[in-house]
């Protein structure tokens, strides 16, 4: 066989030098080039995961620029927030609301807690969606927690669930700090798949990449236990969709958060802010009132009466109060008994909610901004064995 043989060797290229190559052999050097392309192909398809239908797109936390994971986990001074956001295409007449709102809290959390603050943030869609849930990786750099924000927009969903399990099983995976505050503010109209809603495409619920389904029930005592404590943001025309708020309010009283209208994103930034700084505060000064009223006093007082004085007691004190919309639900204080999702009937949990949003001191329950006092923990409150010592 002629072979070409180029004049100038030192002016060749690797294309020349497969010229001179027997044609086996340069078909054989095609092919491995050709093999090399769809590895790196596969590889990139599954490191983006956005290829793939109904994709978890994941975070690498600890490859960010100046990430130190062991300062975090020995500081008491950082707090963590993460804004979770469904981007289903039912949102797309609050979303630009919801992306004003949660800015407005990164900022002002940002002007308080300046850079002891960290910010992430989790988008969802549903399971036929370019991605089911997209994770974004800790930051303290406010231009790109607000770019996160920003990136968010209302696309698909197909039924009326959504992949909130799934979200809430990335949410548990975060990196969070080990001895500071850690926020989940979560923006939402409509429930998880398992719940019996209408028109469910996943009646089992979410499944995770094993193919397990999502306890997320499970996943909201693991996330008592990391002290991260929920915030749940409905929109104005979910505020009635039984699943949804029965799940918001499992989660947000789990981790002694609250429930509120995206309507009331007035009150988000300090509802947040307070509830980081003045836990400890409130707490001792409502000890303090019902040391003074007494233990006789306390004793027969009926539960709203005694309620109601130690709001009106602590009324003229400098601790931030906010009235909020709470969720009053029996059927959520019936869930916290159980473990896991199996171990219930769905029925328990699915009919005859009589889940709704109620304010002040509906069904028995007033809420001071950063101290939630209901009929569990004040009762908690009495029977402590210092108070009157």
């Amino acid at each position: 066989m002629d072979l070409y043989i180029p004049s100038d060797l030192n002016n060749c290229d690797d294309d020349c030098f497969d010229e001179m190559l027997p044609v086996e052999e340069k078909l054989g050097r095609r092919m491995d080039d050709l093999s090399i392309v769809d590895r790196h192909d596969d590889e990139h398809k599954h490191n983006s995961n956005s290829q793939r239908p109904g994709a978890w797109i994941r975070a690498k936390h600890l490859e960010e620029e100046g990430y130190d994971q062991e300062l975090v986990d020995h500081s008491e001074n950082i707090v963590d927030l993460v804004i979770v956001m469904d981007c289903t295409g039912s949102m797309s007449g609050e979303i630009e609301v919801a992306k004003r709102t949660v800015t407005t809290i990164i900022s002002t959390l940002h002007e308080k807690f300046q850079s002891d603050l960290r910010f992430s943030a989790v988008s969802y869609r549903d399971h036929t969606d370019d991605y089911a849930v997209k994770e974004f990786p800790f930051t303290k750099d406010l231009n790109k927690a607000k770019g996160y924000i920003n990136t968010m927009s209302a696309q698909g969903g197909g039924d009326h669930p959504e992949a909130l399990a799934s979200a809430l099983y990335v949410i548990n995976e975060m990196p969070f700090n080990k001895k500071g505050k850690k926020i989940v503010v979560w923006v939402a109209d409509a429930p998880p798949h398992g719940m019996k809603t209408s028109s469910d495409s996943y009646p089992e619920g979410c499944k995770d990449q094993q193919g397990n389904v999502i306890d997320w029930i499970k996943l909201g005592s693991a996330l008592q236990e990391k002290n991260v404590v929920f915030y749940g943001i409905l929109c104005e025309r979910a505020k009635d969709d039984q699943q949804l708020t029965l799940f918001m309010d499992y989660l947000t009283t789990k981790t002694d958060g609250k429930c509120l209208l995206l309507t009331d994103a007035n009150k988000i930034p300090n509802l947040v802010i307070n509830g980081c700084v003045e836990d400890e505060d409130m707490d001792n000064l409502v000890a303090k009132k019902i040391k003074e009223l007494g233990e006789e006093k306390v004793n027969n007082l009926g539960m709203d009466d005694l309620l109601k004085l130690i709001h009106n007691e602590t009324s003229s004190e400098k601790v931030a109060q906010v009235k909020t919309f709470e969720i009053a639900s029996t059927r959520t204080k019936n869930l916290m008994q159980y473990s896991t999702l199996s171990d219930m009937q769905c029925d328990d949990y699915v009919s005859g909610f009589g889940v709704g949003f109620g304010l002040g001191l509906g069904g028995g329950v007033w809420v001071w901004l950063g101290f939630r006092v209901d009929l569990f923990g004040l009762f908690n409150i009495l029977l402590s064995e210092d108070l009157y010592h």
